[in-house]
């Protein structure tokens, strides 16, 4: 879904997914890959993501953590945040519902989610994309050119750059917006509706100029050529100053490399997940059709390449997932601060907690009497 790769209509794909997990065949053993890959895993790793990037943003927004780069990453996971529930809701649980047929009543509610936030999924995996090519760029200012980043890297202008990439995001998916269109069907006892490609949607310049070359150049060359190159002068300029760095360094420095290499690694991992990304871009049909899901992609697309493109489809799962990951194992300065934030909750937990819940030091004392007694 974040790249080319559309999905398919509730109906079409609840019936073949219960034929794949029926019978197990040459033709539905790539949607089985789909079910477990980007149903079951892509689930875990999108409720996963929701409750790190949550946390993350907590600690973020301590008055400890507050910076420039701190704000940046607040805007990234609120993007991971929404982009992780959507692509859950539209995505990996309807694979899931549909595969062991329980939740039926969901579906038309999938439908109504689709119609309206299909759009602001993209938005989102827009937004992280250049966020991350954000932070990347505002970090190397401070690496590079330390007595200028005191004035360009401030957290007003990191909400200007933050607004920009919001205007961006928008700007970008328009196309997504006119890619469906929404069709009622009225039988004697129901009406029901249906989402299906519109004329636009089925139209050379969106199969194959939009979502092939322009995703190519504006959420692979682009970004993961900025962030590469940044990156590899960041780490020379961290290598040149050698042992004398270490020795001569101060608090504060050690702390901002330690942030330096924790940005690095985010984007090495950002770099990986949108090559994953690029294989399907490059696996997938131009042809444009009238239903293009996971029922038609699988007839096209041999076992290898299904497990590739479902690899691929979570991928961005993974990379929205795995911020706090990072930030937990290379920010000590963010383990401080959540330790203190559980602390705290802790604190007020036992304060608050009504006291009818709590045993008195007057039973204590009683049950001790019952036990040598």
């Amino acid at each position: 879904m974040p790249e080319s790769f559309e999905m398919d209509e509730p109906e079409t794909i609840n019936g073949t997914l219960n034929v794949t997990l029926a019978g197990l065949t040459d033709t539905n053993l790539g949607l089985l890959m789909w079910y477990f890959i980007n149903g079951i895993a892509g689930t875990i790793i999108a409720g996963s993501g929701i409750l790190g990037n949550i946390t993350a943003a907590v600690v973020l927004l301590l008055p400890a953590m507050r910076n420039s780069t701190s704000m940046l990453l607040v805007v990234m996971a609120v993007y991971d945040i929404i982009f992780l529930v959507l692509f859950a809701l539209l995505q990996t649980l309807p694979l899931v519902f549909t595969a062991n047929n329980v939740c039926v009543d969901y579906l038309p509610v999938r439908v109504f989610l689709f119609k309206y936030f299909y759009f602001v999924v993209h938005i989102c995996h827009n937004g992280t994309i250049y966020m991350t090519m954000l932070v990347t760029l505002e970090r190397s200012l401070v690496v590079l050119l330390p007595l200028q980043a005191k004035l360009l890297c401030t957290q007003t202008r990191a909400c200007i750059a933050s607004l920009l990439v919001l205007v961006w995001s928008v700007i970008y998916s328009i196309p997504r917006c006119l890619e469906f269109v929404q069709e009622t069907n009225i039988s004697m006892k129901l009406t029901e509706y249906s989402v299906t490609k519109s004329s636009f949607g089925k139209s050379y310049f969106y199969n194959v100029v939009y979502l092939v070359y322009l995703n190519s150049m504006f959420h692979f060359i682009i970004p993961v050529g900025v962030i590469i190159i940044l990156n590899v002068a960041m780490m020379q300029r961290l290598c040149t100053r050698g042992r004398r760095t270490i020795t001569m360094v101060s608090s504060r420095g050690d702390s901002q490399i330690r942030l330096t290499v924790m940005i690095i690694v985010l984007t090495a991992i950002f770099c990986v997940c949108r090559l994953l990304a690029v294989l399907e871009l490059i696996l997938y049909p131009t042809e444009p059709s009238s239903s293009i899901g996971v029922e038609q992609f699988q007839i096209t697309c041999s076992l290898t390449c299904n497990v590739v493109v479902a690899v691929a489809e979570t991928s961005p799962l993974l990379n929205s997932a795995t911020n706090f990951i990072v930030y937990s194992i290379f920010g000590r300065k963010f383990r401080r601060s959540l330790y203190s934030l559980c602390c705290f909750w802790s604190c007020c937990r036992k304060y608050l907690w009504p006291q009818s819940f709590l045993p008195s030091s007057n039973v204590q004392s009683d049950q001790l009497r019952t036990m040598h007694s």
